[in-house]
């Protein structure tokens, strides 16, 4: 939920707008005493003080808010209180509000949050009047709300079917899913109150924007709408012609006070400074060499799980990675690691099932905090893409690492905004290799987002310096040796391992900040001693960085930290005895129909069909001497026989010459074919290649 952890977080809000009897129009009754009985906010955000009331007015909203600071409720409120003022009860197929979010998971969590509403209203109108009907409560006045999301368990007739039979007056969904349902004709949405587009930046990001122009043309044009963001692109301008009209912006911004000792200002005077993250929020940046990336990830997780802010222990941690198979390979190679013990790792990302993201998300909203007598494990580490930076309310975050800073720079602040919601406490820490990386923090402080120094970690204890030590810690290299090991003996981690790191290189060409982030700056061999791979992919730029590494070393450079193996594909086996299995029977099989097509076992090159080609035109060249000489013979035996000259045999000759000449004619014709569409065959393979067989 996008709007705290209860009572407890209001201790650490650093501002308030006052309790919920102020607004003006004010809340139904049974909505101001959920939020104050059930949910227990006594007091209301300044978002929610804003836009409510807008929202109650009749006016569209634009909004622009920190993440964390209580979007959600802004807009759950307002729907829930139009429908339940309705004169009229909607009828089963009408439809009375419209929720449209980005992801499954955000769809899941706002359908949650209306239904809390709902359900525990109707149980306590249950216990109030026992079996007759709930008169004065939510669920007396709003007939229920229908999740509609692709990737589940139902399909689009499954939602329909619900819709018509229970009469949902709320469709919270994801954009695809929700155009299905509403272009069944049996709909109508002709009495529509609301409509709301959660992250409707991301919608648009994503390329819903044709899907929410067809979602547009099906509301009515007289109804309520709200667009929800933690930040806004030049993109939403378009949105907005087209659905809103003399919308209201509203923009919710942190304010800090700068004095003159820390903005070095000679007059002493104070300057105020707009942020972008929420004001309980310690935002850092590591800079360290690439060969301590991983190290240093680890060494934060295990110091600030020791780390204790205002009496409250540390729970739980989310790692941000750029590519989902980085998330895979980091998540299989971490997790045996003695380095990792007392921290519990869960992976989450966009190519997983949606039944596993489901499954991930509930196991680590669910894991049990640091502290507790019956907690086995010390914190909880979730590493993720980007499918968990928009959003979604993970409870009890205290701190987030973004490995790898997003290609997208408006994603930082909502990747921060995982943690410190609702006036919690929380610790978000960027890492930066050493160099030119290290402008990011300049570029950030633009976006006002700005960040401070978080020193070098010396050991897991969270002794640290601010000078990085000159040689390769220690710790790096165990690390790598202790991955390369896991490698060695497991095929499947040798593929997770090129696939992460090829993924890396490739997302990281996409760089939006690419005057900051620029691939020619790339220690490719200190990013695969990081990775722990064995050896290094074919990729062009590979071969670029080789290159100019050899430049490099005859002018004195000192010799590379990673060194490749030679590794044995067809000896490299998988740990998973059933794959393996598997991978033997293919070779077999292989191997059988090699044989019995006449062929050698060993796999056949290009210039093998080459030289077939050239031995069938030798044979025919030899068929021509042959019938040439048989001719001369005969034409010589019957110039004797009848007394004349034998034919001029230099004449022949000349014309035997000429015909192998032709022949080579055409051999270098061919010859220059094949190099051509091997040429063009390269071009076209500007990709990597594993060296698989």
């Amino acid at each position: 939920m996008d709007d705290g952890q209860g009572p407890s977080s209001l201790a650490y809000a650093p501002s308030y707008a006052g309790r919920w009897s102020k607004l003006k129009p004010g809340l139904e009754k049974e909505l101001e005493e959920h939020l104050t009985d059930i949910l227990g906010f006594e007091e209301m955000t300044p978002v929610q003080s804003n836009v409510i009331p807008l929202f109650l007015s009749h006016k569209d909203v634009i909004v622009e808010a920190v993440t964390g600071s209580g979007k959600t409720l802004a807009y759950v409120l307002p729907v829930l209180q139009m429908i339940m003022k309705r004169q009229d009860r909607l009828k089963k197929n009408q439809l009375g509000a419209l929720v449209v979010c980005p992801t499954r998971e955000l769809a899941v969590q706002v359908h949650g949050i209306i239904q809390s509403f709902l359900l525990t209203s109707d149980e306590k109108g249950e216990e109030q009047q026992g079996d007759s009907e709930p008169s004065n409560t939510i669920a007396a006045k709003v007939s229920g709300a229908l999740l509609a999301v692709g990737g589940s368990t139902s399909n689009p007739g499954d939602d329909y079917k619900k819709f018509k039979e229970q009469g949902s007056d709320i469709v919270v969904g994801t954009p695809g899913r929700v155009l299905e349902l509403l272009e069944r004709t049996s709909i109508d949405c002709k009495e529509l109150e609301v409509l709301i587009l959660d992250e409707a930046d991301r919608l648009l990001d994503m390329g819903f924007t044709q899907t929410l122009t067809s979602i547009l043309r099906l509301l009515p044009k007289q109804r309520r709408t709200g667009l929800f963001s933690a930040t806004m692109t030049d993109a939403m301008n378009e949105l907005v012609r087209v659905g809103l009209r003399n919308p209201v912006r509203v923009v919710v911004k942190v304010e800090t006070k700068t004095t003159a000792r820390d903005s070095k200002m000679m007059n002493g005077s104070t300057s105020v400074n707009d942020k972008r993250t929420p004001a309980s929020l310690d935002n850092h940046f590591m800079s360290m060499r690439a060969e301590h990336k991983l190290l240093q990830l680890i060494r934060i997780l295990r110091a600030e799980s020791k780390r204790k802010e205002d009496d409250l222990p540390m729970r739980k941690a989310i790692v941000f990675f750029a590519t989902c198979a980085q998330v895979n390979f980091f998540y299989k190679v971490l997790s045996p690691l003695t380095q990792m013990e007392g921290l519990k790792l869960y992976s989450l990302h966009g190519k997983q099932t949606p039944v596993r993201r489901r499954a991930t998300f509930d196991a680590f909203v669910s894991a049990t905090p640091l502290g507790s007598a019956s907690s086995v494990e010390s914190s909880s580490v979730l590493l993720c893409t980007d499918v968990a930076a928009r959003g979604l309310d993970l409870p009890n975050v205290d701190l987030v690492v973004q490995f790898d800073p997003p290609t997208d720079p408006k994603v930082f602040s909502h990747r921060c905004g995982r943690t410190a919601r609702a006036g919690r406490r929380g610790r978000a820490i960027v890492l930066l290799n050493k160099g030119r990386e290290e402008e990011y923090v300049d570029f950030l402080k633009v976006r006002k987002n700005p960040v401070k120094r978080y020193d070098y970690l010396c050991d897991g204890n969270g002794e640290a310096s601010r000078e990085e030590p000159q040689e390769v810690d220690s710790g790096a290299l165990q690390l790598h040796n202790d991955i390369r090991k896991l490698i060695r003996n497991d095929r499947a981690l040798y593929d997770f391992s090129m696939q992460a790191f090829v993924s890396f290189i490739q997302c990281f060409r996409k760089h939006e900040v690419s005057f900051v982030f620029r691939e020619r700056d790339l220690d490719y061999g200190a990013i695969a001693f990081t990775f722990g791979l064995l050896r290094l992919p074919r990729m062009p730029e590979i071969d670029r960085w080789r290159k100019s590494k050899e430049a490099e070393s005859t002018e004195g450079e000192k010799t590379l930290l990673f060194v490749e193996e030679n590794v044995d594909l067809q000896a490299l086996a998988f740990a998973d005895k059933a794959r393996e299995k598997q991978r033997q029977e293919g070779l077999e099989a292989k191997m059988t129909a090699q044989i019995a097509n006449g062929k050698d076992s060993k796999p056949k090159k290009t210039i093998e069909e080459a030289w077939s080609e050239q031995k069938a035109r030798k044979d025919r060249k030899q068929d021509r001497r042959d019938k040439k000489q048989r001719k001369r013979a005969f034409l010589a035996k019957q110039a004797s026989e009848q007394g004349q000259e034998p034919v001029n045999g230099q004449a022949e000759e000349t014309h035997e010459d000429d015909d192998d000449m032709n022949d080579w004619a055409e051999e270098e014709r061919l010859a220059k074919k094949q190099k051509k569409d091997q040429s063009n065959k390269e071009d076209a393979a500007d990709t990597f290649q594993f060296d698989d067989l």
